[in-house]
């Protein structure tokens, strides 16, 4: 609708269209076809402005995740030596084998099951990670190309005219 009001020269309705929907591309658009008349210097510089003000929304909290795997990692590891730690001094009190074999078993279960959990935590925080990282990059991208195709046709347009 943008692209129809901007090729019949109706900035102004297509302004207001911008601003109907606190949406980040019509954010962009908007801050673009607000400088129009000042020529297309300044409509790059407003789009720039807007999609820099724009990144830090899309990224906020990305790198969050990557922290919490190193963290969950880090716990398994914490876990693991304490498991340890209580099942030597578990077998220093049990004299009975039969016993210090059940404590050592259960011990040494109690470590693996912490290890376990913080990988299973670290590598799900990497994945989700990976996603929304790609998702960002991916609406970053598409608000800086659909800016390029706006640029493009008002260009267009100031020369049509």
């Amino acid at each position: 609708q943008v692209k129809k009001l901007v090729q019949a020269n109706n900035i102004a309705r297509a302004i207001k269209l911008c601003a109907a929907a606190d949406v980040p591309l019509l954010r962009v658009f908007r801050a673009g076809l607000m400088q129009v008349t000042r020529g297309p210097d300044a409509v790059v510089t407003a789009i720039e402005e807007q999609i820099m003000d724009i990144a830090p929304t899309v990224n906020k909290r990305v790198g969050a995740l990557f922290s919490l795997a190193n963290i969950g990692t880090l716990f398994g590891l914490l876990g693991t030596i304490i498991g340890l730690i209580n099942t030597f001094s578990a077998l220093d009190r049990v004299q009975d084998p039969g016993q210090r074999q059940q404590a050592l078993a259960r011990g040494i279960s109690e470590a693996m099951l912490n290890t376990a959990l913080g990988l299973s935590i670290a590598l799900t925080c990497m994945v989700a990670h990976l996603l929304i990282h790609g998702q960002a990059k991916k609406i970053l991208s598409d608000l800086e190309s659909t800016s390029t195709k706006l640029i493009n046709l008002l260009t267009a347009q100031r020369e049509g005219a």
